[in-house]
Parts: structure tokens; C-alpha cells; sequence
């Protein structure tokens, strides 16, 4: 099944959060001694590490102009205005496009 633009816009936005609470749960999981908690732990940082190798998989196949504006999109939460701004586009629609082509890849 092929997963549509908003469940990958989703999946993009949430990355940085997966990183920073997988961080966070494997500095619990060291610290806790109980075997039924940390396997709790563990079932909850499985999802964030799914998301994590899932994006890193999909980041195998862009470009490095294309991750800058993935970036600046999903990871930092820059509009699409911003983005122009700072990667010397035109405005803010010619990077809409090019991000909704990136999405479709």
C-alpha cells in the first residue's frame, strides 16, 4: 500500500520529535531496572525508531538541494516563504511545487 502526501507530511514533521524521544527513552530504558517497564519503554521507542529509519530511508533518495528544502519544510518548520528566502527561490510557490514533487517521489 502506497502511503499519500499527508501521511508523509506527517511522517516528516514528526522526524524531530522521533529523534529527540528516542534519545530520551534510551536514557530511561539504561536507568530503569524493572524488565516490565523497560519493555514498555522499548514497545514505545520502537514506533519512534520505525519513524526515524523510515525517513532516513527516504532521504537515501533525494538530493542534497532536495533535503535542504525537506529541512527547512518539515524539520524546522520554515513557510514556504522562508524557505524562498533563505535558498534564493524566486517565492514561495516555486518551492511549494518543488516540495509537492519531492512528496510524490
Amino acid at each position: 500500500m502506497r502511503i499519500n502526501q499527508k501521511e508523509i507530511e506527517l511522517i516528516l514533521s514528526l522526524y524531530p520529535i522521533a529523534k529527540i524521544r528516542h534519545v530520551e527513552l534510551q536514557e530511561v530504558i539504561v536507568r530503569t531496572q524493572s524488565a516490565e517497564l523497560k519493555a514498555g519503554i522499548m514497545e514505545k521507542d520502537d514506533f519512534y525508531l520505525k519513524v526515524i529509519k523510515t525517513v532516513d530511508k527516504w532521504a537515501g533518495y533525494l538530493t542534497q538541494e532536495e533535503l535542504i528544502l525537506i529541512d527547512y519544510r518539515y524539520f524546522r518548520g520554515y513557510n514556504y516563504q522562508s524557505i524562498a528566502d533563505e535558498t534564493n527561490y524566486s517565492n514561495h510557490s516555486s518551492v511549494l511545487k518543488i516540495i509537492r514533487k519531492i512528496i510524490k517521489k
